[in-house]
């Protein structure tokens, strides 16, 4: 091997040793995160091929997508801390819940569109990562409703009240807790997700039975899809985000009001509103300690 293939390899060697260094530093959360957010927008070099800005949010990233604005950004982790502290004091509120996040290795990524996603490096088994597994949610940027946090929520779902929501309660509250919580069949969320579907549909039906008020009609969400899904539905609900859109959302979601929650799944209400597990008491407003 002549000097000048040595020195490519070494070069090469020295840029993959940096590059998996780069992941490790970024996706291993290796202590429990407990700063309060200050939301400083951190500059990341093309990281996993991908991401060129990430915010951190009580220890847990929040990266962007080459091309995602940074009003976007700013606005996912704001809506982020609220959902984790959501008396906004400084400190999260269920504090096993970021132990939970932080131990899988949890974080948020916004996308410009779906198809990112689709395309995204999961990062599943990375030797980078040294066996080590990460959790992620991604936000897909058109699904951003801005109008949501200044003339209140409306028309079309607001991504960024989502799916921070999932990471925080499909891997958080679904591990911490995972007979009440966990989005397989049999836990006590899935229980009610069953009845609140008419019966239990490991996939989406056609129809669903009269007096089923959880309909989701998504032929691509599995069962434990559903079951995240009647999670965010209902803590949404008794937080009343929808209390103008039941007409809009009736096609999926009968129960757009508090009260309706309490008057026709009392047990999912006294699920979400049980002080044990310290759920917010009031929806995001996108803007975290002001």
């Amino acid at each position: 091997m002549n000097s000048l293939c040595i020195g490519f390899s070494l070069l090469t060697a020295f840029f993959m040793v940096n590059q998996d260094q780069d992941l490790r530093d970024h996706f291993i959360i290796s202590a429990r995160p407990t700063q309060t957010p200050d939301f400083e927008m951190i500059a990341l070099d093309n990281l996993n091929g991908v991401f060129d800005r990430k915010i951190m949010v009580f220890g847990i990233p929040v990266f962007a997508y080459t091309g995602i604005s940074d009003e976007d950004l700013v606005l996912t982790a704001n809506v982020f801390a609220q959902w984790l502290d959501n008396d906004e004091d400084g400190t999260v509120d269920n504090g096993e819940i970021l132990d939970e996040l932080a131990k899988r290795n949890s974080y948020v990524f916004v996308v410009e569109n779906q198809g990112q996603v689709n395309t995204y490096n999961f990062l599943d088994n990375h030797p980078a990562l040294g066996g080590q597994s990460s959790s992620a949610y991604s936000l897909d940027a058109e699904s951003i409703q801005r109008h949501w946090y200044t003339t209140g929520p409306s028309g079309d779902p607001d991504g960024t009240m989502e799916e921070p929501f999932h990471l925080i309660s499909d891997v958080g509250y679904g591990n911490l807790y995972p007979e009440v919580f966990s989005t397989r069949r049999g836990t006590e969320i899935a229980k009610l997700t069953d009845n609140a579907r008419g019966g239990y549909f490991e996939r989406t039906p056609d129809e669903y039975p009269d007096g089923a008020w959880y309909t989701n009609p998504t032929k691509g969400c599995h069962y434990g899809c559903m079951v995240g899904e009647y999670f965010h539905w209902g803590m949404t609900s008794v937080l009343g985000v929808h209390v103008n859109r039941g007409d809009h959302i009736k096609d999926q979601w009968k129960l757009h009001t508090p009260e309706l929650v309490k008057s026709t799944d009392p047990k999912l209400h006294a699920l979400l509103t049980d002080p044990k597990y310290n759920f917010p008491k009031k929806y995001p407003d996108g803007f975290y300690g002001k």
